[in-house]
């Protein structure tokens, strides 16, 4: 299928020239993919000729197969999406490359029955030039296309969520213990993933809910509550610092004496990649695919 593109692809511009209906796949984000490279200690050079050389690379030679998911993921955030185009439009033949798939020219062509785009360039392939449509008429057909693919991409992700939040609503007690991982952290939030459910969220930091496990060192009149007090992003590091407060409140075995309170702190540092647990509460179906979050403490 591939193949079959690709070939369409170079004899269509070989035949119109500037004329053609193509698809585009340019490289990623270069300061974004460095900034998380760096951060995740992989060899990735965002210099043209080597880069998809070098993340294939940097990705096979991880280990551990949670953490490589993971590098995919906050990999592929920085990919940019694929258009269609006409060569018209784009001066240097170079900006017709297609990154993921490493090809100078392509199309779509194998599948008419389901995509507009495959009939125009079936369309194309048996038009002379005089039976081509005018040049502003392929651009609008191009901004449709890529309109109605943008819609498809963000109508699926919709449908992945709200089924799986429809499973975790019916299938489950909540609220569910998940692990989460940093993706994304910014002076006021952060941005996580939950790979087993490709749940992707933001939690805000002055919203923050904390939840702790009960402490084996304390007795059943005792009491252990957190809340975060201060945080501070680190632009050097790249990192979150969480000044987290615990309580701790026991109650006397006389009702006259009021209860012990005392506090305890520890600060919680996180960046790309840390890895924690969430209690995950997914609200009724009739609000969305929507969920409460708890970050919790052993």
């Amino acid at each position: 299928m591939l193949l079959a593109n690709k070939y369409v692809a170079e004899t269509l511009y070989k035949k119109l020239g500037r004329l053609g209906l193509l698809r585009r796949h340019g490289p990623p984000l270069s300061s974004r993919l460095q900034a998380s490279a760096d951060i995740l200690n992989l060899p990735i050079s965002t210099q043209s000729n080597c880069l998809a050389e070098s993340i294939h690379s940097s990705v096979n030679n991880i280990a551990d197969p949670e953490y490589k998911r993971l590098v995919i993921h906050i990999l592929t955030s920085a990919m940019r999406n694929a258009v269609y185009f006409c060569p018209s439009n784009i001066v240097h033949p170079a900006d017709y490359h297609h990154f993921a798939l490493n090809s100078n020219f392509y199309t779509h062509f194998t599948s008419p029955l389901r995509r507009y785009p495959d009939l125009i360039v079936h369309r194309m392939l048996l038009f002379n030039h005089a039976q081509l449509p005018k040049l502003s008429d392929l651009d609008s057909i191009v901004h449709l296309c890529n309109l109605k693919s943008m819609r498809s991409r963000l109508i699926q992700r919709l449908l992945e969520r709200t089924a799986v939040h429809s499973h975790l609503f019916s299938s489950f007690d909540s609220p569910l213990c998940l692990t989460a991982h940093i993706t994304r952290l910014y002076e006021t939030k952060f941005s996580f993933v939950i790979l087993d459910y490709n749940i992707e969220d933001d939690i805000q930091l002055n919203s923050l809910s904390i939840s702790t496990h009960s402490n084996s060192n304390l007795n059943s009149n005792s009491n252990l509550t957190a809340s975060l007090d201060l945080w501070v992003y680190n632009y050097h590091f790249r990192s979150l610092s969480l000044l987290l407060n615990f309580t701790h409140s026991k109650q006397s075995k006389s009702p006259t004496t009021p209860a012990s309170v005392f506090h305890s702190y520890k600060i919680l540092t996180l960046s790309i990649g840390s890895k924690f647990q969430l209690l995950v509460s997914p609200l009724s179906p009739d609000s969305g695919p929507k969920y409460t979050y708890q970050l919790l403490l052993a």
